[in-house]
């Protein structure tokens, strides 16, 4: 047939393509109509200008301003990784040792200062990327967040509390008296108080990690104990003539430090070690104090209980010589309170015991005996209470409250982040603005409600790590929630007199720690109180049924005609 007449063929159908799979399949890309692309573009250029400006104007004698925006931008990038199994949950562990140890083996005063910029301390250089680590891991890992929520939901009283003095805080740069100081203030709150409690959440929960936590701390306390015993030798601070140019700052803060503090009405060196003061140093080792109690009465072996003795007796004679009552209190304290822990938790584990129930009976009349001689005996008495050559010193704590509750009473609310020295304005004797009692200093900052919600915190803990201690069956390493609580003690014992905050995130620590181990605790003991209920219903399963009789017909007795 010719060609012409032939039928048509039929066209090929169109088979429609495939679409390219996108590149990262976590994102997809919103559709905007053109004026809406236009007013972004043209709002992100005056943006870009404005900061490109300004930091040619004011950059480098104004640094801290611009690089907000860059914070912003790393908290977007960070909240728009996508999800998966890959959150780095490793370098957690290693950033917070590294920070653990420059907290108090490294003086913070030795840093690079930079025009413009912040001291770029070892604390910082630890502290920010152990931030950005937690907010990563937060970010992409689905179950690292529901392990943090259910830690930190064990107590609902201290999450709440925590919840609240964080808005608190942050609120307060917003109505401070001077916005730029309370900025960098609260930047050091985030990373060395919130961050350190969230990270000591997700670590103690681990097992094991809190004795080596705990070995760790009191090796620590042993070398800043060298150091200061060396100090009282030599009447100066030990690194003060060996300090490179590059970690020099002229600062009156840093040079007094340097140069060695000496109580005005006897003449005697005070030792301060890494620390800026010697009230400082005193604090540290009072918070120590409880670990060496503990390995003392706790340890199986003899050799960790000679190394506490040898450390309690070095850091007794390291207090002497910052010649700090609040040290030689706080250690008291310590003592005294872990013997009432130790001695009920003995008694709850053995009831035939006689010891520990004649301390727990008899605890009342020892506590009081205990702080009666620190009256009664007069080098006891100047030791832990003062004389004449601390009168000054008393005086002037009185003054200052004297001063700040009109303060107090006219801005409830506070004054905002770190601005407490500044509102007080109080000149010591030696011409130097100082502030005493950490309770003003909360006062001034946050008011009636954050001195509430910050104490409160920490008295919580201590109370949930004894409630938890006290109920018994917590193994070895549960039973550091004894020196926990009571170095919470000790810490809000101490701030009523000493206001500095070198030791701030030893609290937190100690506060997440606590935590997180109650949290461990009550699981401990919910799998034990299950464990003979899953055993009686293995057996019951694994035994065979008893065959059910037939009912007989006899059963049912028949009433004889003499006894109807």
């Amino acid at each position: 047939m010719p060609k012409l007449f032939s039928p048509r063929s039929a066209p090929a159908p169109v088979v429609p393509a495939e679409p390219e799979p996108p590149v990262l399949p976590f994102y997809r890309q919103r559709r905007m109509n053109r004026w809406a692309k236009l007013a972004v573009y043209a709002g992100l250029a005056v943006l870009c200008f404005a900061y490109g400006f300004g930091y040619a104007r004011f950059a480098p004698f104004l640094m801290v301003p611009f690089a907000i925006p860059l914070a912003l931008l790393a908290v977007l990038v960070i909240w728009a990784l996508p999800s998966g199994d890959y959150a780095p949950t490793k370098a957690l562990q290693p950033l917070y040792i590294a920070f653990f140890a420059a907290l108090f083996v490294w003086p913070n005063y030795l840093a690079i200062a930079l025009p413009g910029l912040p001291w770029i301390t070892l604390l910082r250089l630890t502290g920010l990327p152990l931030l950005f680590v937690m907010l990563v891991c937060l970010s992409v890992s689905d179950q690292f967040r529901r392990r943090v929520i259910d830690i930190f939901s064990y107590d609902p009283w201290i999450s709440r509390m925590l919840i609240a003095f964080f808005v608190l805080v942050t609120l307060s740069v917003g109505y401070s008296v001077s916005i730029g100081p309370s900025a960098s203030r609260y930047i050091v709150a985030v990373t060395n108080w919130f961050c350190i409690f969230f990270v000591s959440l997700v670590l103690f929960s681990r097992p094991g990690f809190a004795r080596r936590w705990m070995w760790f701390f009191i090796s620590m306390a042993t070398v800043v104990c060298i150091v200061g015993a060396y100090e009282s030798r030599i009447h100066h601070v030990v690194w003060s003539n060996h300090i490179p140019s590059i970690l020099k700052i002229e600062d009156e803060a840093v040079l007094r430090a340097l140069s060695g503090l000496s109580r005005a009405a006897t003449g005697k060196y005070r030792v301060q070690g890494t620390y800026g003061t010697p009230l400082g140093l005193a604090e540290f080792l009072g918070l120590v104090a409880p670990f060496a109690v503990h390995l003392i009465l706790t340890s199986k072996t003899n050799g960790p209980r000679i190394f506490a003795g040898a450390y309690l007796m070095l850091a007794l004679y390291v207090v002497l010589e910052t010649d700090s009552r609040l040290g030689l209190i706080s250690s008291l304290l310590s003592m005294l309170l872990y013997l009432l822990f130790w001695a009920l938790l003995q008694w709850r584990r053995n009831k035939g015991s006689i010891i520990a129930p004649a301390i727990v009976l008899s605890y009342p009349a020892i506590f009081c005996v205990g702080v009666a001689a620190t009256f009664a005996i007069g080098r006891l008495r100047a030791k832990f209470w003062g004389n004449g050559a601390q009168a000054s010193s008393d005086q002037s704590r009185i003054e200052q409250w004297n001063i700040g509750i009109p303060k107090i009473l006219k801005h409830p609310w506070g004054h905002g982040l770190g601005q407490s020295g500044n509102v007080l304005n109080y000149v010591g004797p030696d011409g130097i603005q100082t502030i005493d009692s950490y309770f003003l200093s909360i006062l001034l900052e946050y008011g009636v409600i954050g001195f509430i919600l910050y104490y409160g915190m920490f008295a919580r803990g201590a109370w949930i790590g004894a409630r938890t201690i006290a109920r018994g069956n917590v193994d070895d390493e549960l039973q550091l929630l004894m020196p926990l609580s009571i170095c919470l003690i000790d810490f809000i014992v101490i701030k009523s007199v000493f206001s500095q905050d070198d030791n701030h995130p030893l609290a937190f620590m100690i506060l997440g720690a606590v935590v997180a181990l109650c949290r461990r605790a009550d699981a401990a003991q919910g799998a034990e109180a299950t464990a003979p209920a899953a055993r009686r219903l293995s057996r019951s399963a694994r035994s065979p049924r008893p065959q059910l009789q037939p009912a007989a017909s006899g059963l049912r007795r028949e009433t004889s005609p003499g006894r109807s």
